[in-house]
C-alpha cells in the first residue's frame, strides 16, 4: 500500500502543477510555539522540525522533475536511542466532509535515531493526485515511549494552488 500511496503523492504535485499557473504557496495555518528549554532534558522527546519539498513547488521545476518529494525533518531530541520511529504523511481535500477526502496515507519508519540527530525522511515522489484548489498535509511522528511533550509530534500545512481551474 505504501508505495501505491507513495505514488499518488508524486501525482499530487505533477496534477496540480500542469493545471494551475506557477505559484504554488505552502504556509501552516496555525503557527507551533518554539520549543520552550527544560533544566531537565528529557530521555524521550521526538519532533517534527521541518518539511519541504524536492524540487520547490515551482511549477516549471515540478514538470522537469516529473513529480515532487517530500521531505521531513525528524529530530531526536531526547537523551536514548529510539527506534522504530513512525512518519506518517496524510494528504486530505479539505472541502472533503468525511475520511473520503483521504487523498494519500504513506508512513516511513526509521530503524534507529541517536540523541541529538535529525534524521531526513523521504516519502515517495507524486505524480498523479486529483486537482483541487487547496490541500492540507498533515505529518506525525510515533510517540517515544515515556514521551511527555507531545505538541512537536504533529504539523499540518494548508497547501494552496494559485490559479487552479
Amino acid at each position: 500500500m505504501g508505495r501505491v500511496v507513495a505514488s499518488a503523492f508524486a501525482g499530487l504535485v505533477m496534477v496540480l502543477a500542469a493545471a494551475c499557473q506557477p505559484a504554488i504557496q505552502v504556509f501552516q495555518p496555525d503557527p507551533v510555539p518554539a520549543a520552550v528549554a527544560t533544566v531537565v532534558p528529557s530521555s524521550h522527546a521526538l519532533a517534527i522540525v521541518g518539511v519541504d519539498f524536492d524540487p520547490p513547488l515551482h511549477y516549471d521545476q515540478i514538470m522537469a522533475a516529473g513529480g515532487v518529494t517530500l521531505i521531513t525533518a525528524i529530530h531526536n531530541r531526547g537523551l536514548d536511542v529510539e527506534t522504530g520511529v513512525a512518519v506518517t504523511a496524510r494528504l486530505f481535500d479539505p472541502a472533503a466532509r468525511s475520511e473520503a477526502g483521504l487523498l494519500l496515507d504513506e508512513r516511513v519508519v526509521i530503524a534507529a535515531l541517536e540523541p541529538g540527530e535529525i534524521s531526513l525522511v523521504r516519502f515517495s515522489q507524486v505524480t498523479t493526485l486529483p486537482l483541487r484548489g487547496r490541500y492540507r498535509l498533515v505529518v506525525s511522528v510515533s510517540t517515544a515511549e515515556g514521551e511527555l511533550d507531545l505538541a512537536d509530534n504533529e504539523r499540518t500545512y494548508e497547501i494552496v494552488v494559485n490559479g487552479a481551474r
